[in-house]
C-alpha cells in the first residue's frame, strides 16, 4: 500500500513578474494608446530599475 501525499500544489500566481529579479511591483513610465484598441506601457521595476514594455488589448468600452 502506497502512502498518499497530503501536500497541496502551490497556487500559480497571476500578473507580471520582473524577469530580472522576480519582483512584482512596477512603475508605469509612460502609456501610449493606439487606434486599434491596443495600449503600450513602458514599465520599470521598483526593485532593480530594469525597464520593459507590455502590450495590452482593451476588451470593452
Amino acid at each position: 500500500m502506497q502512502a498518499v501525499s497530503t501536500e497541496q500544489k502551490p497556487k500559480q500566481q497571476k500578473g507580471l513578474e520582473c524577469s530580472y529579479c522576480g519582483c512584482r511591483l512596477f512603475r508605469v513610465v509612460y502609456t501610449r494608446y493606439a487606434v486599434d484598441s491596443k495600449i503600450t506601457r513602458r514599465r520599470q521595476c521598483r526593485n532593480c530599475g530594469k525597464r520593459f514594455t507590455t502590450w495590452e488589448k482593451r476588451i470593452g468600452q
